[in-house]
């Protein structure tokens, strides 16, 4: 998602690629607002371009586990009641709890409650649901639907031309990272993962959104204006942008967690002895007042669903 924190990183470099035209479009008017010099470039994503199923398909109903969302653990657990609930309802196809990595391997995000884990904790599970790793497409190719939260998955499965759920029962919201499924026919209840009822995505959203035509790229010809540029002057750095708190002091603070050993400056160790047990402080602070107020109030944005049934699409 667009964010204020993904420019200021990002605010001295020459040309920032995005995928899809509405990240190009909210990029665009977050830079505008805050007054950032940035220019943009629309690219495809090759993966998707080569996504094709080599067969009809299969039985499986794959879930796209993730570690962020949902957070926390009694919504894990519902989660996890809704995949044994559909392996149960739908013997005949097997349910497929399919895992970013194998347990005590590393990932992007540190998983607090591991799905299996609590899976493995259910009575009488089903035989046809299964906890499985490995790669993505591969599950795909054997794949009748693939269900998630919020994972780019489902980006995957809809141009291998695999019907996908993307549950809502926990809202559609930044905090879900799944605001991007909104207006698209993908978004869809526990009620139908456990009845099979997945969707195939709106066409318009699709062009909106990582599957517009490969002509319609800018990032190219925005590299050759800019190596032109280049020839005739030198490019200009541009400024860094000081729209976060911290000033200077947070410059020096990111340079030295980016660049770690290598950053040997005496105001780097000097930001890193303030700034650690700063953020630790904040941390405990924003955890106990979390403890006191209780969770924010999900925010849930219910949209006009076009539902698949036995392969047709009907508005509801």
């Amino acid at each position: 998602p667009a964010t204020l924190l993904a420019l200021y990183y990002r605010s001295q470099v020459d040309l920032l690629i995005l995928h899809s035209k509405r990240e190009i479009a909210a990029f665009r008017s977050l830079a505008e607002h805050w007054g950032i010099e940035q220019d943009f470039g629309l690219a495809t994503l090759p993966f998707l371009a080569r996504s094709r199923r080599s067969a009809v398909g299969g039985d499986d109903i794959v879930f796209a586990a993730q570690a962020k969302v949902p957070r926390s653990l009694i919504d894990r657990e519902q989660l996890v009641g809704w995949l044994v609930e559909t392996a149960r309802q739908q013997p005949e196809r097997r349910v497929v709890l399919k895992l970013r990595a194998a347990a005590g391997e590393t990932q992007t995000h540190a998983e607090r409650y591991p799905l299996d884990e609590i899976l493995a904790r259910v009575p009488d599970v089903p035989d046809n649901l299964v906890v499985s790793t490995g790669s993505m497409p591969a599950h795909l190719e054997r794949a009748a639907a693939l269900v998630t939260v919020s994972s780019t998955a489902a980006l995957e499965a809809a141009a291998m031309g695999v019907p996908v759920l993307v549950l809502d029962d926990f809202g559609v919201s930044e905090s879900m990272i799944n605001l991007v499924f909104d207006d698209s026919g993908l978004l869809g209840s526990s009620d139908d993962l456990i009845a099979g009822r997945y969707r195939n995505p709106d066409a318009g959203w699709l062009d909106e959104n990582y599957f517009h035509e490969a002509s319609g790229d800018t990032w190219i010809s925005a590299i050759e204006a800019g190596v032109r540029r280049r020839d005739q002057a030198d490019l200009p750095l541009r400024p860094q942008f000081r729209g976060t708190l911290g000033g200077n002091v947070r410059r020096v603070w990111d340079r030295k967690r980016a660049l770690g050993r290598y950053d040997r400056s005496l105001g780097g160790y000097l930001a890193l002895a303030v700034g650690m047990p700063l953020r630790g402080a904040v941390r405990r602070a924003r955890a106990i007042r979390a403890r006191v107020v209780g969770p924010k109030p999900v925010e849930v944005r219910r949209t006009q669903r076009v539902e698949a049934v036995d392969g047709d699409r009907v508005g509801r």
